[in-house]
């Protein structure tokens, strides 16, 4: 055999008669497509290694060639002698772990050593899923992460189950991540609530003071969901289900009118300043208090009357910082209103001769010293008036008298407090008109209104308590809050008709001392009967 190391660069033609031949120099290796680019006595064939063909004489073989032909046991394109084929070509020489696939081999890389890709002697490929045996990585080549033959499977499991194709695990219960078939997965720790099979341990109770973790974030014995003391701007809670929440806080500056809250200073009239007219109350701006509980209305063009803002207010006695309770004053309850606008003062005598002048009113009250009407004492509220007189008056002006809710709310606003100005200093004629030193503070006589500024109400209404009693709306029902109304109590216009009209506030003429409270209730005349120390204001 003779071996041909190079690509042919030269043609030989031999020429006889009308035809010509060419012959495949000694030495030389010819590349083709098909029999038509090879001498008439040589055929295309492809190589052993299968990358190209070659021209090959027939009857002709020689080592090297890459092309095994008759008399080569093998051919690998080489005569190298310590590799697949001998370097004569008559014998085969197969290496398991040379990397090499050859010969009988179905498989071979380097270092081959047994349960890797293919078995320690290089015949039978190893990587079989479900024979559990697991096919390691190596040189490249795809291997098995786990394989447990028949239990493969890619449906959960409790246990650690190797997948179908070998490729990995399943979802099972202990893996930390919850299936959507588990209530948890907590590595079967059952002190935070999960069983070893991943279910709800039966002793998971929220309010129980225990946190399981795996379910609960928290468990201070609550049932509700809490929320944040108002004041607070956030905070954290352990809420009804047991889960920790942060939650956004309510305050007064925050914007936003609390109309709930806790009793004492959160249940909010204002919150940001407002246009005046949006108030019905003229130009200008009205300023929202540092309490939040009122507008300051000083600003507005319209004076003659005070805005109560919409919301709950606690109506009743205040056990707490009054300790004069009337047992008609309770419960204390709360109760919301709409939004209303109230006279900053009593009704005066040179108002109300208005009226009566123009023919709409008529007075038929007092002539003693006490009367206000026609006596030189326009500035002091009008007395000797009937319900239904100052009821009527009211409607002249496109008004009503007020609720008795509605002039208990404008007198304390809604804290509970005891007084208009507060739940301290007590009532003196600091504060004001009453029978401190003799009648109408020592003057035996109403004041001028407004004449106790000290003594103002949050909403900026005049001498509620004091100086004359008020008619309300309402009549007079000593066991009504305790009849908490459909609906709860919301805009109450007071029990169905009895004999009395609800009488508010005192007044300067003989008022017991305990009469001068908010929520003092004890007052009450007969529709029809008029006194010296009896007026009122007008709301709308």
């Amino acid at each position: 055999m003779q071996k041909r190391s190079v690509f042919i660069g030269l043609l030989l033609f031999t020429a006889t008669a009308c035809s010509a031949e060419w012959i495949i120099p000694e030495g030389y290796i010819v590349e083709c497509t098909d029999n038509s680019d090879c001498p008439d006595t040589a055929e295309c064939t492809l190589t052993d290694d299968g990358t190209s063909l070659v021209c090959v004489t027939a009857g002709e073989t020689w080592c090297g060639n890459g092309v095994q032909e008759v008399g080569e046991a093998c051919d690998d394109g080489d005569t190298d002698n310590s590799d697949y084929c001998s370097s004569d070509c008559l014998s085969v020489t197969t290496i398991c772990g040379d990397a090499k696939t050859e010969g009988q081999e179905a498989c071979d890389h380097v270092g081959q050593i047994n349960g890797w890709y293919c078995n320690e002697e290089c015949l039978t490929f190893r990587k079989e899923c479900g024979d559990s045996v697991v096919a390691v990585f190596s040189d490249g080549r795809d291997g098995e992460v786990c394989d447990q033959g028949s239990q493969n499977t890619d449906d959960y499991q409790l246990n650690k189950t190797c997948l179908s194709d070998c490729s990995g695990y399943g979802s099972y219960c202990g893996d930390g991540t919850q299936n959507a078939t588990e209530a948890c997965d907590e590595f079967g720790n059952t002190e935070n609530g999960c069983t070893a099979t991943c279910e709800k341990s039966p002793d998971v109770v929220c309010g129980d003071f225990i946190t399981h973790a795996a379910f609960e974030g928290c468990d201070e014995g609550n049932t509700v969901t809490e929320a944040c003391d108002y004041g607070e701007e956030a905070c954290i809670i352990c809420d009804a289900s047991c889960q920790v929440q942060n939650l956004t806080g309510t305050w007064c500056g925050d914007g936003i009118i609390q109309h709930e809250g806790a009793v004492g200073g959160s249940l909010e009239g204002c919150d940001g300043d407002v246009d005046c007219s949006e108030l019905g109350l003229g130009a200008e701006t009205a300023t929202c208090g540092d309490d939040c509980m009122a507008y300051d209305t000083s600003s507005c063009s319209n004076q003659d009357m005070v805005f109560v803002p919409a919301g709950p207010f606690l109506m009743g006695c205040n056990a707490v910082v009054d300790f004069e309770c009337s047992s008609n004053e309770f419960p204390q309850h709360e109760v919301y209103l709409d939004s209303f606008l109230l006279d900053r003062a009593e009704v005066t005598a040179g108002a109300y001769r208005a009226c009566v002048l123009a023919g709409d009113c008529t007075y038929g009250g007092g002539t003693d010293s006490y009367h206000t009407y026609n006596n030189s004492l326009d500035n002091h509220p009008i007395n000797y008036v009937n319900h239904t007189e100052a009821k009527t008056y009211c409607e002249w002006l496109g008004k009503r008298l007020p609720t008795e809710a509605e002039w208990e709310k404008a007198a304390r606003g809604t804290d509970g407090r005891k007084y208009p100005w507060g739940n301290s200093p007590d009532r003196s004629c600091i504060h004001v008109v009453m029978s401190e030193g003799g009648y109408g503070c020592g003057t035996n006589q109403t004041w001028e209104v407004g004449s106790k500024p000290l003594g103002v109400s949050p909403y900026g209404a005049d001498d509620m308590i004091g100086n004359v009693w008020e008619w309300t709306a309402d009549w007079f029902d000593a066991g009504y809050y305790g009849e908490t109304p459909a609906g709860g109590w919301v805009n109450p216009e007071g029990p169905d008709s009895t004999s009395y009209r609800v009488l508010r506030g005192g007044s300067f003429y003989f008022s017991s001392a305990n009469a001068l409270r908010a929520s003092y209730r004890r007052g009450y005349l007969f529709p029809v009967n008029r006194y010296g120390s009896v007026g009122f204001r007008c709301a709308q």
